[in-house]
């Protein structure tokens, strides 16, 4: 009898050090997986904003030929565009709070829908 206990107890400490180093495993792989997709969005992300700034940058420029042909001054022109881009970084300093919310937000939502993904299947 206390042989069976024995082996018993020594089945069931087996069988938990396996659960256990199996439950590590599955969260080293869901970190992975996690990492992975969140690098993947910042770098999607990152080039993104960087063909957005071309084409900002690009458009500010022909705005400000275009209005120094109106105003026959391209300097003018490059200073009235100046201005729009003073204009709008003020009203993005003045939401500042609120985009960054809105950032934190979607960065919230985007890990919970991985999560809500996984439950599913």
């Amino acid at each position: 009898m206390n042989k069976d206990l024995e082996t018993l107890f020594l089945n069931i400490k087996n069988d938990f050090s396996s659960f256990i180093n199996l439950k590590l495993k599955i969260f080293q792989l869901d970190f992975s997986e996690k990492l992975g997709k969140l690098s993947s969005l910042f770098f999607i992300g990152l080039i993104l904003i960087l063909l957005l700034f071309f084409f900002v940058l690009f458009l500010g420029i022909s705005l400000g030929l275009y209005l120094g042909e109106l105003f026959n001054s391209y300097g003018l022109g490059m200073i009235c565009v100046a201005l729009l881009y003073l204009v709008a970084m003020f009203v993005i300093i003045l939401n500042k709070q609120a985009l960054q919310t809105k950032m934190v937000n979607l960065f919230i939502e985007e890990l919970i829908n991985d999560n809500e993904d996984e439950d599913q299947q």
